[in-house]
């Protein structure tokens, strides 16, 4: 909780201390689990913030928040899983993003961030746990204008685990960015 909230301030100073290419938004969709027999798909959704670097590389503090589907198994004693929560914080670096203006412009998605998973059922045993992790992927925004513009979005989360492996999911998620100080 210190972490996130030491993130959220970060933000909120970077975003008030700049004046130009400083743009805020938020993002819902789709939660994917990867490789994950007792995960179904489920929901994400979280806010950003677009900081410019230089001409079309774009910093981007997230704070997301994820809840995968609940899923039966048939033919298994006690088969019923509950979907494990995915909170994450971090930063993604975006090649050929905008920070606003007409038109449709695709970019790509590299980022680090920290993951917390809650009661995943996986080992029958609940446990929060907070790793650094990884994502990459591709997006779009289509631009209405220096202030607005909508986006689409695919990224891959890669989580490494303690004890080995990995925990992999998808993210398919539409957002809004308000672009201010142009």
């Amino acid at each position: 909780m210190k972490r996130i909230l030491l993130l959220l301030a970060v933000m909120l100073i970077a975003v008030s201390s700049l004046s130009a290419g400083v743009g805020v938004g938020a993002f819902g969709g789709l939660a994917i689990p990867l490789v994950q027999d007792d995960q179904d798909n489920g929901t994400a959704f979280g806010l950003k913030a677009r900081l410019k670097a230089i001409p079309l590389f774009v910093i981007e503090p997230y704070l997301s928040f994820a809840k995968y589907g609940d899923k039966a198994i048939e033919g298994l004693v006690g088969g019923e899983f509950k979907g494990s929560k995915v909170n994450s914080y971090g930063v993604d670096a975006l090649f050929g993003a905008p920070m606003g203006g007409p038109g449709l412009k695709p970019y790509f998605i590299l980022g680090a961030g920290f993951f917390s998973t809650k009661p995943d059922e996986t080992n029958k045993v609940a446990v929060d746990e907070t790793r650094l992790g990884f994502s990459g992927g591709f997006g779009f925004d289509i631009g209405f204008g220096p202030t607005f513009s909508l986006d689409a979005r695919g990224k891959l989360n890669v989580i490494p685990q303690k004890d080995g492996g990995s925990k992999k999911s998808a993210t398919l998620t539409a957002g809004v960015t308000l672009f201010l100080g142009k």
